[in-house]
C-alpha cells in the first residue's frame, strides 16, 4: 500500500471511527463515493478496532472458531507423508491460528520445506485464501514465499514455504539485548520487507 493512500485511509479513519453507527453509513457514502477499495479498508479497520480480540481471544459470541482451534491435527507426526509428497519431520510450532512443521520434499529429496496448517479454515476460508495470495505476490529476499499450496486427505489445508534454518527474533532478543547498530540493521531489513 502507498505511503500516500495509507495516510488518506488513517485520516478518514481518525475522522469516522467515534460516529455513531448511523452517521458512519453516510460518512463512507460520502467519502468513498467512488473508492469501494477505500471503503472496504475503513470497514476492516473500524471492525478491528470495535472488536479486537475476536480473531484472538476465546469469545463467547464465537466459540466455534476457538473450539475449532483447539482439536489437534489428525496423523502429523514424523515419518508421515502429506499429500502424496512432504514427509513430516518435525513439528516446530503450534497455537490457536494453527500448527507449522518441517518436511522434506520426497519429489526434490534435498528440498527441506516448511507446511503451515490453519487451525481455523473450515469457518474462515476467506482469510486462508488471502494469507495465500498475499504471500504469493510478496516478491522479497527477506520474505519467504508460497512454494504450493495443498490439502490433507482429511481436508486439513497447508502453505508450503521455504524452510529458512535460523532462530526468531523473539528467541535472539532473549539471547542478548540489541545494540543500536544491530537493531537498526534489523529495523532496515524489516522496513525493506514490510
Amino acid at each position: 500500500m502507498a505511503l500516500d493512500r495509507w495516510h488518506e485511509i488513517k485520516s478518514l479513519f481518525v475522522q469516522i471511527r467515534d460516529l455513531e453507527s448511523n452517521e458512519r453509513s453516510a460518512f463512507l457514502d460520502k467519502a468513498c463515493a467512488n473508492d469501494p477499495a477505500l471503503r472496504k479498508s475503513l470497514e476492516e479497520l473500524l471492525e478491528s478496532a470495535e472488536h479486537p480480540a475476536n480473531f484472538f481471544e476465546p469469545s463467547s459470541e464465537r466459540p466455534e472458531l476457538f473450539n475449532a482451534s483447539l482439536r489437534p491435527f489428525p496423523n502429523l507426526a514424523p515419518g508421515i507423508v502429506v499429500a502424496g509428497r512432504y514427509r513430516i519431520e518435525e513439528r516446530l510450532s503450534g497455537g490457536g491460528l494453527g500448527e507449522v512443521y518441517r518436511a522434506r520434499d520426497e519429489r526434490l529429496p534435498d528440498r527441506i520445506v516448511i507446511l503451515k496448517f490453519r487451525s481455523f479454515h473450515e469457518q474462515m476460508p476467506e482469510g486462508f485464501r488471502r494469507e495465500i495470495e498475499a504471500l504469493a505476490r510478496i516478491e522479497h529476499s527477506s520474505v519467504v514465499g508460497v512454494l504450493d499450496v495443498g490439502e490433507t486427505d482429511s481436508g486439513e489445508r497447508f502453505i508450503v514455504t521455504k524452510y529458512v534454518p535460523g532462530i526468531s527474533l523473539r528467541e535472539a532478543l532473549r539471547e542478548a539485548p540489541f545494540g543500536v547498530k544491530r537493531g537498526c540493521s534489523l529495523m532496515r531489513q524489516l522496513s525493506l520487507a514490510l
